[in-house]
């Protein structure tokens, strides 16, 4: 499966201009039809948060704000695709690859985006608070 989700990651890297860091909510949004379409509608959209080693991150709380980052809307949750046999996140390495404060060291160069095998080998736990094709108008308008 690593190959599909690294031939989708080509795919937002050529719409997104090379920029995936923080796009995670646009990003898996573009994406959905084209997975939905080669995995037979076994493909939704989940927002969350992760956790790394103990640590929690993009873990949304009551008094998050919507922040207006460089003209952009930016808001405290992360944004995967999951089927019963699919995961695909796209963004999370770049996102965490940017971030200044973040030691990325223990993530191969080689690994671009997580699917099933790298969540499980880099240990990263994925935390749903929703999901849904519609999910991200829900927590827009909230």
């Amino acid at each position: 499966m690593y190959e599909l989700d690294k031939e989708l990651y080509v795919r937002a890297l050529q719409l997104f201009d090379g920029e995936l860091a923080g796009e995670c909510a646009n990003v898996s949004n573009a994406i959905l039809q084209t997975s939905s379409d080669i995995l037979d509608n076994d493909v939704t959209i989940n927002v969350g948060w992760v956790e790394i080693e103990g640590e929690s991150y993009f873990e949304p709380s009551e008094s998050d704000e919507v922040k207006d980052v460089s003209g952009r809307n930016r808001f405290n949750y992360h944004v995967w695709l999951e089927g019963q046999y699919y995961f695909i996140d796209l963004t999370l390495i770049p996102t965490l690859r940017d971030m200044h404060d973040f030691d990325d060291s223990w993530i191969p160069d080689d690994i671009v985006c997580i699917g099933i095998d790298e969540r499980e080998s880099l240990g990263v736990v994925y935390h749903v608070i929703d999901s849904g094709d519609d999910v991200l108008e829900e927590f827009r308008d909230n």
